[in-house]
C-alpha cells in the first residue's frame, strides 16, 4: 500500500518539476545566473533519479526542496500538463 502511495507522490511531483522547468525558462532573462543554476539542479536531480541512484522519496524529496527555492526566488507557477 506505501509503494501505491509513493508512486502516486511521484506523479504529482512530475507535475512539480514540469512546473518548475517552465518557470525557469519563462524567467531566464530576468537572473540567467540564478535560472541555470536551478535549471542544472532540476536536471541532475532527475538523471540521478533515472540512474536509480535515488530513491522515490528522496527524488521527491529532493523535487520539493527545489520547487521550494525556486519559489523563493519568485519563480514558481504554472500548472501540471495533462
Amino acid at each position: 500500500m506505501a509503494e501505491k502511495g509513493v508512486s502516486q507522490a511521484l506523479g504529482a511531483d512530475y507535475c512539480i518539476a514540469t512546473a518548475i522547468r517552465r518557470a525557469i525558462t519563462e524567467k531566464m532573462e530576468q537572473d540567467p545566473a540564478l535560472y541555470k543554476q536551478s535549471s542544472q539542479l532540476l536536471e541532475e536531480i532527475i538523471r540521478v533519479y533515472r540512474d536509480r541512484c535515488l530513491s522515490e522519496q528522496d527524488y521527491l524529496s529532493r523535487v520539493v526542496d527545489l520547487a521550494g527555492k525556486v519559489a523563493g526566488a519568485g519563480i514558481a507557477g504554472g500548472t501540471c500538463p495533462r
